[in-house]
């Protein structure tokens, strides 16, 4: 004889499992880099992250746009510097839907092209002292910081050579030269990426003027 039993299997589970569901709405942009330091007319690519209420990286459709004359930048981030040296707050900006945010950026100047000294000339008396200053430009004609070597190129007199102040020799009646020389920045270009990033090295630039004695 095959009995069989009938059971009643109750079976005790879980409710359903419900995935947590992203919100998609974008609530913060964070912008990299940010603030960020670059030389006249190079270029730096910025990158955007948007996130949702729970913190969850959503997809971002960015419009870029420069506020004022930091410079330029396309519509994949790339930004490219002004040649007007300065810190330009808030000049990058970035907008998804209506949530946007901005970088500030400072504009360096370039390298040293142009020395100018002052005044260009002068004219002396026996014993006559005059001082000389010394200032330094890019290609652009931003400003630049110098610390400048003096000397004497042609004898009738001597130069302070860190700072500038001439003195004229007595019973000397001619024309002579002075020269300032300093280390500053050197330009190289990248040619795997076409880029010219500033190196800093060793680069001599130098400008003269003339002194003319009186014969007294």
């Amino acid at each position: 004889m095959v009995c069989l039993l009938n059971r009643s299997l109750i079976l005790s589970a879980n409710p359903p499992y419900s995935p947590v569901q992203k919100s998609q709405t974008i609530i913060t942009l964070t912008l990299t880099p940010s603030p960020i330091s670059l030389a006249v007319d190079s270029t730096r690519k910025f990158t955007v992250v948007g996130k949702d209420a729970n913190g969850n990286v959503v997809t971002v459709v960015p419009i870029w746009s420069v506020v004022g004359n930091g410079g330029a930048i396309d519509s994949t981030g790339l930004f490219k510097a002004s040649r007007v040296a300065g810190t330009y707050t808030d000049a990058v900006k970035v907008t998804s839907g209506s949530v946007s945010t901005t970088a500030s950026v400072t504009v360096n100047p370039g390298p040293l092209e142009i020395l100018t000294l002052t005044p260009g000339t002068a004219t002396l008396a026996s014993g006559g002292i005059q001082q000389f200053s010394a200032t330094g430009k890019d290609a652009y004609g931003n400003v630049i910081t110098v610390v400048p070597t003096w000397s004497v190129q042609s004898g009738g007199g001597t130069i302070n050579s860190s700072t500038g102040m001439y003195t004229r020799s007595d019973g000397f009646c001619f024309e002579i030269g002075k020269t300032a020389r300093l280390k500053t920045f050197r330009r190289r270009r990248d040619r795997a990426s076409n880029r010219r990033p500033w190196d800093e090295g060793r680069r001599s630039v130098t400008s003269t003027t003339t002194v003319t004695w009186t014969c007294s």
